[in-house]
């Protein structure tokens, strides 16, 4: 491999490297990886919410039923970290504006 440039030697091994350097599996040490936290209400929280992304019911019925994930997902505050209840409660809030702009829906909250 040439180059027009000279190149530092600590650049030269990681271009030669037969690994690729970046966002490759293969590179990254194992003491870096962060252990994924395991959570079965936010694994059930997500399978729930794929399976209603991808329904065929009507978008008032998919809002209905993101709704009462919501408020269920609510309840779930004291029983699961903060971290985690944050990560559940974004993903449903990006849903409902999916679903509102993807159908030009306008309607009010009601509180309950």
């Amino acid at each position: 491999m040439k180059l027009p440039l000279e190149i530092p030697k600590p650049l030269m091994r990681i271009i030669d490297s037969p690994k690729k350097v970046g966002c490759d599996v293969e590179a990254k040490s194992p003491e870096i990886e962060t252990p994924k936290v395991e959570c079965p209400q936010l694994d059930k929280l997500n399978s729930d919410l794929d399976l209603l992304l991808d329904s065929k019911e009507r978008t008032s019925h998919k809002i209905e039923t993101l709704i009462k994930y919501m408020n269920m997902w609510d309840g779930l505050i004291h029983e699961i970290n903060d971290s985690i209840y944050q990560d559940g409660m974004h993903r449903m809030q990006s849903m409902f504006i999916h679903f509102k702009k993807e159908n030009g829906i306008r309607f009010n909250e009601r509180k309950n």
